[in-house]
């Protein structure tokens, strides 16, 4: 059994072995010297990237907001998704139901590209939205909602929606029905029996699915691309501009491992709180 088990972790292993592999030949190349005039590098070895990348205010102004933005996402997602995942859960409209959960199914097996390209269709300048207002004569000049911040906003909520929403599905369905039913028999009304039985009995779920959410977001690159029309970098953006643009693989590669480690430094926070929270917050946060 023990060396089925082996045999069975072979695969997943060889894939990790090539991918940290991969990366870590991309982190080498960090500590490298960009030749001029050219596209090779080599020595002197050094720091000189990562102090290069540590003494740019626009690098680092992009890092900090990509991790600002993605916590104010994974926030928005959280409020947008929660009661979508609980009314699918406890509603007793089957149909309706169904319907949402089909929709939200839809938009998952949908790709990130051909939802980038459908917001741009749906918010650009000639796009629908924008037609209907002018024909509504609510609006005469278009109202700029894409190469912005709030069109890679609109579009990463859209994409990030159904992974909270599937989460938060399974959390909800383990919460026994009996709890909720008992703190009704005691009195509490059904603002009450939510707030003081099923939302802090799926908390944990909730810091779960929202670390998911965050580093979903932190790692983004097509909406900011197609959607911030350059406008708007996130890490991933600027590094690929770096290596294609640029061609500066040195210095890109320096900010990739800072980043990956910031990157890694927040998720680990996040799962540290959600470990806070499953033991000591939410036992003395169920009693009604």
């Amino acid at each position: 059994m023990k060396r089925n088990g082996l045999l069975l972790l072979l695969p997943s292993g060889l894939a990790l072995a090539v991918l940290t592999t991969a990366y870590l030949s991309f982190i080498a190349i960090s500590f490298t010297t960009q030749e001029l005039g050219g596209i090779d590098y080599g020595k002197p070895l050094g720091l000189h990237n990562y102090i290069r990348y540590f003494l740019s205010f626009s690098d680092i102004y992009i890092l900090a907001m990509t991790v600002v933005y993605s916590i104010i996402i994974s926030i928005v997602v959280m409020i947008i998704g929660y009661p979508i995942g609980y009314f699918i859960v406890r509603s007793d409209q089957n149909i309706f139901r169904s319907i949402l959960l089909g929709l939200i199914v839809i938009t998952f097996f949908s790709g990130s590209v051909t939802r980038a390209y459908s917001w741009m269709i749906l918010l650009g300048n000639q796009g629908i939205l924008n037609s209907t207002l002018k024909y509504l004569h609510i609006i005469n000049n278009p109202v700029r909602m894409i190469y912005n911040i709030f069109g890679v906003s609109i579009a990463l909520v859209h994409f990030l929606v159904p992974y909270f929403v599937f989460v938060i599905i399974g959390v909800i369905k383990n919460i026994p029905k009996s709890c909720e039913e008992a703190a009704r028999d005691l009195g509490a009304n059904p603002f009450r029996v939510f707030y003081r039985v099923t939302l802090p009995l799926s908390i944990p779920g909730i810091m779960t699915a929202a670390t998911l959410v965050y580093s979903l977001a932190l790692s983004s690159f097509v909406f900011p691309l197609l959607l911030g029309g350059g406008r708007v970098q996130f890490v991933s953006d600027a590094i690929y501009s770096k290596i294609v643009v640029s061609f500066d693989r040195p210095y890109a590669a320096a900010a990739s491992a800072v980043y990956l480690v910031v990157a890694l430094g927040t998720i680990i926070v996040c799962y540290r709180l959600q470990r806070l929270v499953v033991r000591g917050i939410v036992p003395k946060g169920t009693a009604a």
